[in-house]
């Protein structure tokens, strides 16, 4: 993957798709219903990417790859125009963003946190990985609080849900068709690092579903 972007070739393709896709999905977000539907699949996306799953494009999207000391240039672009562009498309829906980033930092015990790891970059060996470390703490933390300001806890739950039930589901699909990458000499993984973080996670997606069958006596069968 690193070879590939290193080629300019491939860089341009990858420019050219991603405008295409650009275009269509700002012609797709114009009405207000379809921006909201965009904002709920990218706020799955989000709580699915979050628990740090094994394999592409997962692991490419979370942002934890900006604490890698040699990360490319290229990678390092191509990762902010795709959060870019995802922000581009829902403009109207993270219009109020800095206002939630800014929620953190009146929180007094949050504030303290954010910014001793903003500072610490002036102590740091490596300002420029504790830069970059900490520019994605926060902006993660910014999202979490704008994802907290915009839906209900009833909603958040729902996303839970079902992020949760498609880390389940893949893993399934992956523990039973590919052993080498699902299954270790502890037991189910799916496509997560270890046994049990997944564990936790389809526990949790249990309990959510259970409880949502006990709510929606409509949607019982599904629920189960």
């Amino acid at each position: 993957m690193k070879a590939l972007l290193a080629e300019p070739i491939f860089l341009v393709l990858l420019l050219g798709i991603g405008g295409i896709i650009l275009l269509l999905a700002f012609q797709y977000a114009s009405p207000k219903k379809n921006t909201e539907n965009l904002a709920i699949g990218l706020s799955v996306a989000i709580f699915t990417i979050i628990p740090y799953l094994t394999i592409q494009p997962f692991v490419w999207l979370h942002p934890s790859d900006f604490m890698i000391h040699n990360l490319s240039i290229n990678s390092t672009l191509l990762k902010i125009v795709t959060y870019g562009v995802c922000v581009l498309i829902l403009k109207s829906w993270f219009q109020d963003f800095l206002q939630s980033l800014l929620l953190l930092f009146i929180n007094p015990f949050l504030g303290v946190v954010i910014g001793l790891v903003l500072f610490s970059v002036s102590w740091s060996n490596l300002p420029d990985l504790t830069f970059r470390s900490s520019l994605a703490f926060v902006l993660t933390s910014g999202v979490a609080a704008h994802l907290a300001k915009k839906y209900t806890w009833r909603q958040l739950v729902t996303l839970l849900r079902w992020s949760t039930g498609i880390i389940a589901a893949v893993s399934a699909i992956y523990a039973l068709a590919m052993p080498g990458v699902g299954v270790t000499g502890k037991g189910w993984k799916g496509i997560l690092q270890h046994p049990n973080p997944l564990g936790a996670l389809m526990g949790l997606n249990l309990v959510l579903w259970y409880i949502h069958a006990g709510d929606n006596p409509k949607s019982r069968g599904r629920s189960i």
